[in-house]
């Protein structure tokens, strides 16, 4: 019994021995290979040097050519029941590009048109402002979440188009008078006829809505003002309105409040079809590592992979002939 931990202890140095002998062969072998691999680019220093010249001399002209294809992020709002029209434009304006489309292209933004690469539109996420207010958009809600999970909702594109804010992402390729491209585009997308009559009707009823929560308002203000409560220890006469709740119209009032507040931004969102809220323009996608750096590593991993395929097929070759 008490030879058992001895023999444990035992056991447990030969598994360590072996165990650093692995990793000292390890380490051996990694150098041995890391040697080669050394040993390999000094034999062809020449041919290496000359690939590297040629990589950091592509980079470097791709890093600094002027026709870089730049990001310009616009936020827009659909007016008029106009978004499933903003998706289909922008589709569209995506397939012209795509099949380099010259004569459409060209008639919208003149000779500059071989400048416009692309352009995409995704809506913004917001679920607090699509049922605001809407007490159908709630039922509307509730039926579609009871079927599927919330981020799946969120995202489902029969309900994400109608969300008031959209990002549209134009592709443009160099910086020069991107305002000036994007501002044609944007008047080529709201270039309908049809929608600017719906505009004309919309526009008119918001501001009868802003006429009438006005005058509502202005009503409920001059009942508040004749109510004059009675002060029973003083005893002075006064007027009295029976079943008439001042809580009750305030409460009125704060709701003709909101809703004068909700026509006045609807009036000033309507200027256009598709409301252009902000453009940033000429953003350029970062990249980790510059072309300068990353073009000759590509060309001389492409020349030592190569090498590697040739000298792994001398091997099976001599492994295929001595066996």
């Amino acid at each position: 019994m008490s030879n058992h931990p001895q023999n444990t202890n035992q056991s447990e140095e030969i598994d360590l021995g072996y165990l650093i002998k692995k990793l000292n062969g390890l380490v051996i072998k990694t150098i041995k290979l890391l040697f080669e691999v050394i040993s390999f680019y000094l034999k062809y220093k020449f041919i290496t040097i000359l690939i590297l010249i040629i990589g950091f001399g592509y980079g470097f002209y791709k890093d600094t050519k002027p026709q870089i294809v730049y990001s310009n992020e616009a936020i827009v709002i659909p007016n008029f029941e106009s978004s499933d029209y903003l998706y289909d434009k922008i589709k569209a304006l995506q397939i012209k590009a795509k099949e380099e489309d010259t004569t459409f292209l060209k008639q919208i933004l003149g000779n500059e048109y071989y400048r416009f690469k692309d352009v995409q539109v995704e809506p913004i996420l917001d679920i607090y402002n699509f049922v605001e207010n809407s007490r159908e958009k709630i039922d509307i809600l509730r039926i579609l979440y009871q079927n599927q999970n919330f981020d799946e909702f969120v995202e489902n594109s029969s309900i994400s188009r109608y969300y008031k804010y959209h990002r549209v992402v134009f592709k443009i390729a160099g910086q020069e008078n991107s305002d000036k491209m994007i501002a044609s585009l944007m008047d080529h997308i709201n270039d309908n006829e049809h929608l600017k009559v719906y505009g004309e009707i919309y526009k008119s009823h918001y501001q009868k809505e802003l006429i009438q929560y006005d005058q509502m308002i202005s009503q409920i203000d001059s009942i508040m003002s004749s109510i004059t409560l009675i002060d029973k220890n003083i005893g002075q006469g006064v007027s009295i309105f029976e079943n008439m709740n001042p809580h009750l119209l305030l409460d009125r009032k704060q709701l003709f409040l909101n809703e004068l507040l909700a026509a006045k931004t609807r009036i000033a969102d309507s200027d256009d079809i598709i409301k252009v809220i902000k453009i940033d323009y000429n953003l350029k996608t970062g990249r980790i590592i510059p072309n300068k750096i990353s073009k000759p590593i590509i060309l001389l991993f492409i020349f030592s992979f190569i090498f590697f395929l040739r000298y792994s097929f001398k091997k099976l070759k001599e492994i295929s002939e001595n066996s």
